[in-house]
Formats: structure tokens, sequence, C-alpha cells
């Protein structure tokens, strides 16, 4: 019986890693680093578009309670233009209630039409734009004021 013999050729034995596997490394982990920078770029950018957002619909929603707590007859629920139902989707100057903000850079327009959707309620549209990269992103909020009538 023959014992099997490992033979070992000490010449031949190379320890480490070569300059080019050293080099395939590094240029794999830049790239996977810079991955990283450029997604971290992108995630607080979308972070802060998402706040402004945030801040311009709370300024709707306080404008929206405003007008929900006004009595019905308020002169601001009042539309000025008098185009009903066609002026809900009015921008701007066109608007019944327009204002724009220069700090939080975001826009607020306010339509009403009367007697919508039934008769004694006013249909309330309030559309809050905000200034993004690239364009402007637009926030649509609809209520009903309605009358309180006694039978």
């Amino acid at each position: 019986m023959k014992r099997n013999q490992l033979s070992t050729n000490k010449g031949n034995m190379q320890k480490g890693f070569s300059i080019l596997e050293v080099i395939i490394s590094i240029a794999i982990l830049s790239i996977g680093i810079l991955a990283t920078a450029r997604m971290q770029t992108v995630a607080v950018r979308s972070t802060s578009l998402a706040s402004r957002i945030t801040v311009d619909s709370i300024a709707a929603q306080d404008l929206i309670e405003r007008v929900v707590s006004a009595p019905y007859s308020d002169p601001s629920l009042t539309d000025t233009n008098d185009n009903g139902a066609s002026g809900l989707d009015n921008e701007g100057s066109a608007a019944d209630f327009y204002m724009e903000n220069q700090v939080d850079h975001y826009k607020l327009s306010m339509n009403i039409a009367d007697d919508q959707p039934i008769a004694n309620s006013k249909l309330v549209r309030v559309i809050v734009e905000t200034r993004a990269p690239g364009g402007s992103k637009k926030t649509t909020y609809n209520f009903i004021k309605s009358r309180l009538t006694r039978p």
C-alpha cells in the first residue's frame, strides 16, 4: 500500500493578490460608493420636495378650515367671477380667491360654485401649487359648504 504524498513546489506558490485583482476590486468599490452617493442626493431632494408639499398643503388646510367655520353668507364664500361650476379649475387671478406666498413658494387658488352639487350648498375647490424642480406639483381639495335649513 502506497501512501499518497502531496508534493509541494515551494517556488510556484503565490501569496496575496495580483495588482490586476486589486485594481478591479477598487474599481468595483468606487462604483458602489458613487452609486450610493447619488442615491443619497436623490433621496435628500425628494425629501425636500415632500416637505414643501406638506407645508403648502397645511396652508391650504388652514384656508379650508377658515372657510368651513365662516357663515354660509360670508363675502369670502362668494363666486366673485360668477362662472359657477365651469370656473372651479381656474387658477391665479382668474380664481375667486388667489394668494401667492413668496417665502414658501406656493400659490393658493380657491373657486366657489353656488348651488352645487345641490341647492343651498356651495362646492368649494382649493388648488395649491408647489414650485418644484422641473415644473410644479398641484394638489386639489374639494368640499361642500351647506346652508343648514330647518323644515
